[in-house]
């Protein structure tokens, strides 16, 4: 019996000239369609949007996504096509809207992001989402959160105080130079630790902590896979990530078993019940089992990451607005000063907030003027498409970038959304506008983490600034001598933006000089 294949069997799969024309024919109609047919070509953008994804995708390499999205809406207006399938929108109103239904829901690209497993952040279910946030809403209520200024002040505030007091009296007792970039990251790991697993890294008292470091790669890492999702295998493959990786898995794998033992013993007597523990005894509503140690690990390096690095960017670019423009600076410490001048009390939340009006207004500048979550947030526009506020519609299941920067430059809000002025937040209007600020996100999936920043902003930055003097370095290259031509606004370190816009070379552009004020 022969087993050759019977002459011309399969002609058509053996003819390279027939696979060539159905190839070649292929791709000129998907370029037709792209060209001519697709429905968002209605959409204004650069005639290369129609066919490919490159310029978008090395800008987001390169970190300069949110220069990339704000040069496209500059020239093309509140509604931008970015890519084949994909929208960039500025309008708040518009984000907003998107924001505060399960209806539009994340795009793929955060799927892209999960390794171990899927977590609060990166689900696209709404099931799954609500599911997560009702295990650890405790935590971040006002009721949860009402002993957590106890946590701010001896955690953060008063090992910050002796750190700093060590620093400058190592000098002499003269000013001293830090960094500030760092030190906000160990500050709020040290309470996220606190908060999370009951306990706090050390960070400040050892100038740093494994689980930064590991989460300053993963959030580049996870920012790069939105797009390029086979940049996973760099975990398994790049010595070091491989390693930072492997300690904070073990370090977190460490905090859970440690947490059932006493459980199992009975030892665990907190004042207040941490993350770890609404999660470790939580039980899932998608399988009515307790998490597993996959999910538990996922869940803790999510929050503790969330925790650490928007809330202390956030702080960052506040003390360097604050140099880059004194007088505001000074506007800050003599409110300060004139409103808390006991030193010997610490500075609570609920008293700043109260009390330090400009502080406030300037958190808020802050935050709108240079943003930490500057960069798109992505939803689809759901099997219904989307009508916007201008009438433009997004037509169903296009991905939508919802331009946070965009949105805080948007000159129908606001008046001259290139100049740093804290005063648009002062008065009736001032209290309109914070509702504009969208730097914690907003609706159905707001950062549940929200109330807690607020509260780290609000009290180690007014502590910090009555007891010590900062100013910039000699020989800083930044300071408000230093002026852009366009704008008349002094030139800000240079920022990268993955997933959290951060400054791009912090080691270099955040040192500041601190002393003691009666030593000034």
């Amino acid at each position: 019996m022969s087993y050759l294949l019977p002459k011309n069997r399969f002609p058509l799969i053996l003819n390279t000239k027939v696979i060539a024309g159905v190839l070649g024919t292929y791709t000129v109609s998907k370029l037709v369609y792209q060209a001519f047919f697709n429905p968002l070509n209605v959409i204004p953008g650069p005639w290369w949007v129609r066919f490919t994804s490159i310029p978008y995708i090395i800008s987001l390499l390169r970190g300069n996504i949110v220069e990339f999205m704000s040069d496209l809406h500059e020239k093309f207006g509140p509604v931008v096509r970015v890519n084949p399938n994909e929208v960039s929108i500025t309008c708040g109103s518009d984000i907003k809207r998107i924001l505060s239904s399960y209806k539009y829901e994340k795009s793929k690209r955060y799927s892209n992001m999960n390794d171990i497993c899927e977590d609060i952040f990166t689900t696209r279910s709404e099931s799954y989402n609500k599911m997560r946030r009702k295990q650890v809403a405790p935590a971040f209520t006002h009721h949860g959160l009402e002993t957590v200024d106890d946590v701010i002040m001896e955690v953060g505030i008063e090992s910050l105080y002796q750190k700093f007091d060590e620093e400058i009296n190592r000098n002499g007792g003269k000013s001293t130079t830090i960094n500030y970039y760092n030190t906000f990251q160990n500050v709020s790991t040290d309470i996220i630790g606190e908060l999370a697993l009951g306990k706090s890294f050390n960070s400040i008292k050892n100038g740093g902590h494994l689980i930064i470091d590991y989460i300053n790669i993963a959030i580049v890492m996870g920012a790069l896979r939105t797009m390029l999702p086979f940049l996973i295998v760099l975990y398994y493959i790049v010595p070091k990530v491989v390693k930072l990786r492997n300690k904070a898995i073990k370090f977190t794998l460490d905090a859970i078993d440690e947490r059932r033992k006493q459980n199992e013993e009975n030892s665990y007597k907190p004042k207040r019940d941490d993350i770890l523990q609404m999660y470790i005894t939580a039980i899932n509503s998608t399988n009515q089992k307790k998490l597993s140690n996959s999910e538990l690990i996922k869940e803790l390096v999510v929050m503790i990451g969330a925790g650490v690095d928007t809330t202390s960017t956030t702080m960052t670019w506040i003390l360097h607005l604050y140099m880059m423009y004194p007088s505001v600076y000074q506007k800050v410490v003599k409110e300060i000063n004139d409103s808390f001048p006991d030193r010997s009390k610490l500075i609570r939340y609920q008293e700043a907030r109260k009390k330090l009006v400009y502080f406030v207004a300037t958190v808020y500048e802050s935050m709108r003027f240079r943003s930490v979550s500057g960069a798109p947030t992505y939803r689809m526009s759901s099997g219904d498409g989307v009508f916007l506020k201008d009438n433009t519609f997004i037509p169903p299941n296009t991905e939508m970038g919802l331009f946070i920067k965009g949105a805080h430059m948007d000159e129908n809000v606001w008046n001259n959304p290139k100049s740093f002025n804290p005063d648009r937040f002062l008065g009736e209007e001032g209290e309109k506008l914070k509702k504009e600020v969208l730097a914690f996100g907003a609706g159905v999936r707001i950062c549940p983490g929200k109330n807690l920043a607020w509260m780290e902003i609000f009290t180690i930055l007014p502590n910090l600034i009555r007891k010590y003097e900062f100013k910039l370095p000699k020989d800083s290259i930044f300071g408000p001598q230093h002026v852009d031509e366009t704008t008349g606004e002094p030139i800000l370190a240079k920022a990268s933006a993955y997933i959290v816009t951060a400054p791009t070379y912090p080691q270099r552009d955040c040192n500041i000089v601190i002393s003691h004020k009666e030593n000034v």
